[in-house]
């Protein structure tokens, strides 16, 4: 016992080293210790993975924004153009008034002050500068007349014309064909585009090569950096042409369509993570008693600075797929969504591509801020008429396109065309201004096999259709108007050729009576086409045809010179001619006339030309001045199918013609009795009171030419006097009513 308590007593008095120093509790201390600065070190490391990784999503996020919103710039400056370059008024003052203050007001001045274009020209068919404009009042016209890199777009947007670009923008096929590139613009990177000016009416035809250019030019440096660091919050962003980027930059090269860089845009990229950090060292270095509040804000925090880089590029997700104006997917988005719903196996999806009906004048009378406003309102309309399941979206301008992702039956397609008409079709306030417009509708429905770009092509064939029946309508494809519109334009080919050879071309003449004693005054020159390939075509059909591609100027100066020469030969008292309205809005056409009559030797007081009771509602100030010299000179005017069309007292006396052809529809119907007889001795009685001579079309039986020549019409036409003949035809026939006379 006594040395048991001997030992003890020694090692209670005994040094405290060694190992013997560190108990339990040490232990304990120790691991807390360890612990602690393991978890400090392990939270130091995951909060330095973190902070990496949120500035690396940042950085990486700002990076897909710019290059989006770069080639977002290539490819929005040729959109821009189209607001000014679709214009027959630009046309006109460019080519036939070359007035600069016009361009200048409504080009020059438009592109810079609302798209923000720097440099802006036009140029001639031969690439010489006719106008230009600079932003920044510098003169440019020389950087525009010796720019190698432009001649090459110039080149490059006239050999597409030549390859037919400019065929598929008319027929409805593709926007309007442009060329642009990122090149070195008077010493500074920017991007150039070139676009022709062409008709928004299609009434004035331009040859193929012959058009005028706009140009214009955007600085990638300068506002347009400004612009892009204000949009993605860029720190010290700048242009550099070498490419010098220091070790806490960062840079995105600039490429041009090549693929040859011509500058970096370089920028201190954000580091929300970092950024924090820094912020929360002092608080840290203040002990390890705050140690678990401080985690836990530091978690709150990057969670926080993480939500609101995933909210910051949801947004910026949302802006590169949503059309600005309206909030609608565009073009980029629906083309996702086409392509999502297609993939769905067993599904036919409906797709509808519609536009605005007179927009365009909408856009020219109030200007683009009230053509902004119908846009949206249109928007509203239409996303009120749509199922959960429908997307809506806007391809730019006045286009719009809605998937039906799961097809549907004729019910609906039919109650949703009608419900975008009547939306379309109700007045639009815009501001203080009622507008009135339309829409056309193309409709189609996908096959198994169908790829974005098949159903598309359809919809836009059907939209071509409603287009074609008259617009303010819808249309479905299918095959046989695929068949069909193919056809036309295999017509449209052969037409072409047929005019340029002027084989299978011909004229028949049907003579003109006078109604009291029977003898030839006149005859109407009538074209005919014996196609080669399919046989004969009507008038009907290729005349209809040569308006819609712009050969109704060439095939209607062939016709006028056939006309004129067989007149000169027959010597006939007098020839008539159908003219088209795209032939009266031409200024140079009455120049055009006249030289055929000086070339065939027929004077003008024996040539009538006829156009429609359309045409002369809606003659333009050319078109009046046209008509105007004509009859100057000599020329008669005669007004065909009257009755058809508004037969406006005012219209008549306001542009004077010579003659009035009395539509064969009233001439069917004046043997029955009724009103047809008292109409027709209406029509001539106000003819006559006005000096205007009038002709009845369509005689077909001898009770209606002895009850017209009772009601003092002046002469008469129809297959009961004549059918239309032939050249050496008619040459005999006025023989023997020579003879007959004799």
């Amino acid at each position: 016992m006594a040395t048991i308590a001997a030992e003890a007593q020694a090692s209670i008095s005994a040094p405290k080293t060694g190992s013997r120093l560190i108990g339990p509790t040490g232990r304990v201390v120790i691991a807390s210790v360890l612990t602690v600065v393991g978890t400090v070190f392990l939270i130091g490391a995951v909060t330095m993975s973190a902070v990496q990784r949120v500035d690396g999503m940042a950085a990486a996020s700002q990076l897909r924004l710019l290059q989006s919103s770069i080639q977002e710039d290539l490819e929005k400056v040729p959109y821009d153009q189209e607001s000014v370059a679709i214009w027959d008024d630009a046309i006109q003052h460019a080519r036939t008034e070359k007035n600069v203050d016009w361009l200048e007001n409504n080009i020059g001045s438009w592109l810079a002050e609302y798209f923000k274009h720097d440099d802006i020209a036009v140029l001639n068919e031969s690439g010489a500068v006719i106008y230009s404009h600079s932003k920044d009042d510098d003169p440019v016209r020389d950087a525009f007349a010796n720019s190698d890199d432009l001649k090459r777009l110039v080149a490059d947007l006239r050999k597409q014309i030549s390859e037919g670009a400019l065929d598929k923008y008319e027929a409805g096929e593709t926007r309007l064909p442009s060329s642009a590139d990122r090149i070195i613009w008077r010493t500074r990177p920017a991007v150039v585009s070139v676009v022709p000016i062409v008709s928004d009416t299609k009434e004035i035809k331009q040859e193929r090569g012959s058009e005028f250019i706009l140009v214009s030019t955007r600085f990638i440096d300068g506002n347009f950096i400004s612009h892009e660091a204000t949009r993605h919050e860029l720190k010290d962003a700048r242009f550099s042409r070498g490419g010098d980027v220091a070790a806490d930059e960062q840079s995105l090269a600039i490429p041009n369509a090549a693929g040859s860089v011509i500058g970096y845009l370089v920028w201190t990229p954000v580091r929300p993570g970092g950024e924090f950090l820094s912020s929360m060292l002092p608080a840290l270095a203040g002990g390890l008693l705050a140690f678990a509040g401080l985690i836990a804000a530091l978690v709150y925090n990057l969670l926080t600075s993480y939500r609101r880089l995933q909210q910051s590029e949801h947004a910026a997700r949302y802006a590169s797929r949503h059309d600005v104006l309206t909030g609608l997917p565009n073009r980029g988005y629906f083309e996702e969504r086409l392509t999502e719903a297609l993939n769905q196996s067993g599904v036919s999806v409906g797709l509808f591509f519609l536009d605005l009906d007179r927009f365009k004048q909408v856009n020219d009378t109030l200007g683009h801020p009230a053509g902004d406003l119908l846009i949206q309102t249109f928007a509203r309309r239409l996303a009120k008429h749509l199922a959960p399941e429908e997307f809506l979206a806007r391809l730019g301008g006045d286009e719009f396109a809605i998937i039906l992702p799961r097809g549907s039956n004729q019910g609906r397609l039919d109650a949703l065309s009608q419900a975008i008409l009547t939306a379309a079709g109700t007045p639009f306030w815009l501001s203080t201004t009622q507008a009135m417009v339309g829409a056309s509708i193309g409709i189609a429905l996908s096959k198994p096999d169908d790829q974005p770009s098949d159903l598309t092509r359809k919809a836009d064939i059907a939209l071509y259709q409603a287009k074609n029946a008259g617009r303010h309508r819808w249309a479905v494809f299918d095959e046989d108007t695929n068949a069909e519109l193919a056809s036309r334009r295999q017509l449209e080919v052969d037409l072409r050729a047929a005019i340029k050879s002027g084989q299978g071309l011909s004229v028949f003449f049907q003579p003109i009576y006078d109604a009291a004693t029977q003898t030839i005054t006149g005859a109407e020159a009538l074209a005919r086409w014996d196609n080669p390939r399919v046989g004969k075509v009507s008038p009907v059909v290729f005349i209809d045809i040569a308006e819609d591609c712009g050969l109704i100027e060439p095939l209607g100066k062939w016709i006028l010179r056939e006309a004129c020469s067989v007149a000169v030969a027959t010597g006939i008292r007098s020839i008539s001619v159908n003219a088209a309205a795209a032939q009266f809005v031409n200024p140079n056409f009455a120049e055009t006339v006249f030289a055929v009559l000086e070339e065939t030797g027929l004077p003008p007081e024996r040539l009538e030309l006829e156009l429609t009771e359309r045409t002369l509602l809606d003659a333009s100030q050319t078109a009046k001045e046209s008509m105007h010299e004509l009859r100057r000179r000599g020329v008669k005017i005669s007004l065909d199918d009257f009755g058809t069309g508004y037969s406006s007292l005012s219209y008549l006396m306001q542009h004077k013609v010579d003659r009035l052809k009395i539509d064969r529809s009233f001439i069917t119907l004046i043997e029955a009795g009724g009103p047809a007889a008292s109409v027709v001795l209406a029509i001539i009685t106000m003819a006559h009171a006005m000096e205007i001579k009038v002709t009845a079309e369509g005689v077909e039986t001898t009770a209606q030419m002895e009850l017209l020549r009772l009601l003092s019409c002046d002469s008469l036409q129809g297959f009961y006097l004549s059918r239309p003949l032939p050249a050496s035809q008619l040459t005999s026939l006025l023989g023997m009513k020579t003879a007959a006379v004799a």
